[in-house]
């Protein structure tokens, strides 16, 4: 019984929908936001833009530098914002440029060095 369970946790996850950020293949730039900056981005982003299908949202850090979030797609519900962003920032923040975070219908890209 236990090797059987053993096989169904990929498949359960695999079906709950569940995703984990891909990180750009670039890193080390010096023309990135710093982290407070991104997680207020963040917080504007996932309050007043989370609807719709899609588009782009320019943000600009006190350091002259930007971050680009970018989605195609609709969030299915306002938790999977703030879900995927945070997913996105901790994975890739701090050794690459940014990422994306591909859900059911959509996809949330976030460049922390436009």
């Amino acid at each position: 019984m236990q090797l059987s369970l053993i096989f169904l946790l990929p498949i359960v996850a695999f079906v709950s929908g569940t995703s984990a950020a891909d990180c750009y293949s670039q890193g080390g730039s010096n023309r990135c936001v710093d982290i407070n900056s991104l997680w207020q981005f963040r917080q504007f982003y996932c309050t007043q833009e989370w609807q719709g299908n899609g588009g782009s949202k320019r943000y600009n850090a006190n350091n002259g530098f930007g971050s680009l979030f970018l989605r195609s797609g609709s969030f299915n519900s306002q938790q999977q914002c703030w879900d995927s962003t945070e997913n996105i920032i901790k994975a890739c923040f701090g050794h690459k440029d940014g990422g994306t975070w591909d859900g059911s219908m959509m996809q949330m890209n976030i460049n922390f060095c436009a």
